[in-house]
């Protein structure tokens, strides 16, 4: 029971809705992005694959490409 203990307590805190909702809001929205980008890098994200999705926004962000689910989803198959 106590190494069980210990694993629990090595979890980050995390909140999977949040983390959604963060990516939905730059989806919806091209301000959420720049307001995101100065909180927040991929690197913050529980989630491995939420972090390569806002590292891919923010790519296309910064390329003044536009964000969304079109030019996402093409630029995370070339990668």
């Amino acid at each position: 029971m106590a190494e069980e203990d210990n694993v629990i307590k090595r979890i980050m805190p995390h909140s999977i809705e949040s983390e959604k909702a963060v990516l939905g809001s730059m989806l919806l929205d091209g301000t959420a992005i720049a307001a995101a980008s100065e909180y927040i890098s991929g690197n913050d994200f529980y989630q491995k694959q939420y972090g390569i999705i806002f590292d891919t926004m923010m790519e296309l962000y910064n390329e003044g490409r536009p964000v969304d689910a079109v030019t996402l989803q093409e630029r995370l198959r070339t990668k």
